[in-house]
């Protein structure tokens, strides 16, 4: 029977077998900036080592899993690409050692050197902004299509953005044909100028888009008292723009009032699934991780798997935490983060959701646990202090069994086949090799979508449906007689591959 029903599945698909065709530079909104806070937190992580290979992150846009390429890992800045999507994220690294500690109380105010007019900055935010000014042009000027740029950071890192946003807006933009649009989404960030600062801010607001989160507990406010603020943002300087401000009551409110400030904490208030990591090696490791509530890790998988953990708290007072299992998507957003209670649920919901893999402990811990169903897995490691985030805590984490990104397609070519009107019918063509180690999921289906952009313009995606078995693919698609066109392949069993090579058109002739 269920044999029966994945062939009519599969015929169902392949019938419909569908091409659609969208443009596919979208703006992330509001309920997206939990891909800001992740890439934010990203950047206080060690940087790579390994200069010999590309590197590369899987996030969602809205659900659907993008490649994001790292084009630049520096010490206070990470660029990462997403070339079919069209948008470029920048973060910057908020306070990390001494030497930032140094740069953020060189509070004293001086002229900005930005554009004439724009009152005072922190000197010491400046000072670091133009540290890092000709890395980021120099990437910037090497943009060979348009691009949607966004600038984020936390804490120092959301006061260096906004001065790139700023500058970026008045004295770039008009430049640099590839800058799109420019946005700038902040966590924590203390302010950075004077009010003519800001007023000249406010000047160019409708050209850039800027969105400030805020943490605050509203419990003080039962008291009778103010509602305490993450207390970085404010200073002797001035914000231009009201902050959003997020509620710690949504997720654990801190003892004291610069727990607030945590990333951690930013990013559960802002946590958005369909805007998260959506695909990796499932190995997971943490050096010293700095854990206000909580961290979650995703691996999808296409059968039984095996987890295996291992847990070292560290120093003369080591971190408490536990560790919780969670088989599905559904399962999983039914977790609600309690400091008292391990692997806690929303109230009303099915216990069995969740299972307690390590219950609380300052202990060495190590665990291996067979899952024998779930199409994704979910850990959770919760901090389990009682005031402060972790702060000596080293662990890893590995599934087997997981789905791994296909190899890319081989060997793309495209020919014209028919001239009509104001349109171009091409004949696109590619091999596909499944690999013996690649696990799929969808019934051995692969999803391949072939990215198309005349040169120096958007990409267009048209996705169609194949079995894995099939070696050599090839499709019929019209566009319009406009122009050269590049044109990429890749495929998808849940992650996305690498692109293939890249195949030329221009008029009814192929280039190489």
């Amino acid at each position: 029977m269920i044999f029966k029903i994945k062939i009519i599945l599969f015929i169902f698909l392949l019938i419909l077998n569908y091409l659609i065709d969208f443009n596919n530079g979208t703006i992330i909104k509001e309920d997206g900036d939990y891909l800001f806070g992740l890439l934010s937190d990203i950047v206080y992580m060690p940087k790579s080592t390994n200069t010999n290979s590309e590197q590369y992150k899987y996030i969602s846009l809205n659900g659907e899993c993008m490649e994001w390429k790292i084009i630049l890992d520096h010490s206070r800045i990470m660029i990462f690409q997403s070339k079919f999507s069209n948008n470029l994220i920048v973060s910057f690294r908020g306070t990390q050692g001494f030497s930032d500690i140094i740069t953020d109380i060189k509070i004293v105010p001086t002229t900005c050197n930005i554009t004439s007019g724009c009152g005072k900055l922190h000197y010491g935010f400046q000072q670091e902004y133009y540290e890092t000014y000709d890395i980021l042009l120099s990437i910037i000027k090497s943009l060979d299509q348009p691009y949607d740029i966004y600038f984020t950071g936390h804490s120092l890192g959301g006061a260096l953005a906004l001065i790139a946003a700023y500058d970026y807006t008045v004295n770039q933009r008009q430049k640099q044909k590839y800058i799109k649009s420019i946005h700038c989404v902040t966590f924590g960030q203390p302010a950075v100028g004077d009010e003519q600062f800001s007023n000249s801010l406010m000047f160019y607001s409708q050209r850039f888009q800027y969105r400030r989160y805020v943490n605050y507990n509203s419990k003080t406010a039962i008291l009778g008292l103010s509602p305490q603020e993450d207390p970085i943002p404010n200073s002797i300087f001035s914000h231009p723009t009201n902050a959003i401000m997020l509620d710690c009551l949504k997720t654990r409110c801190p003892m004291v009032p610069l727990g607030l400030h945590f990333m951690d904490l930013y990013l559960g208030n802002v946590f958005n699934q369909h805007y998260s990591e959506c695909s990796s090696n499932c190995k997971f490791e943490e050096s010293n991780a700095n854990i206000y509530k909580y961290q979650s890790y995703k691996c999808p998988i296409n059968k039984e798997s095996l987890i295996k953990g291992s847990f070292n708290p560290q120093g003369i007072m080591p971190d408490k935490y536990s560790v919780c299992l969670f088989t599905s998507a559904q399962d999983f957003d039914q977790y609600e983060y309690k400091q008292s209670t391990d692997c806690n649920l929303k109230s009303g919901t099915n216990s069995n959701a969740t299972s307690i893999i390590i219950k609380k402990t300052s202990n060495r811990t190590m665990f291996e646990k067979k899952v024998l169903q779930g199409k994704e897995l979910y850990v959770v490691v919760e901090n389990r202090n009682n005031l402060f985030a972790t702060s000596s805590f080293s662990y890893n984490i590995t599934f087997t069994n997981s789905i791994t990104a296909p190899s890319p397609p081989t060997n793309l070519s495209c020919t014209v086949s028919s001239l009509k009107n104001d349109t171009i019918g091409i004949m696109v063509s590619f091999n596909y090799h499944q690999l013996p180690q690649h696990i799929y999921s969808l019934y051995n289906l692969i999803i391949y979508r072939v990215y198309l952009s005349e040169i120096g313009k958007e990409w267009s995606k048209f996705e169609f449906i194949e079995s894995a078995t099939t070696k050599f693919v090839s499709k019929f698609l019209n566009i319009p007689m406009n122009g050269i066109y590049s044109i990429v392949v890749t495929a998808d069993n849940g992650a996305e591959s690498h692109a293939s090579n890249f195949a030329y058109i221009f008029g009814n002739s192929t280039l190489i």
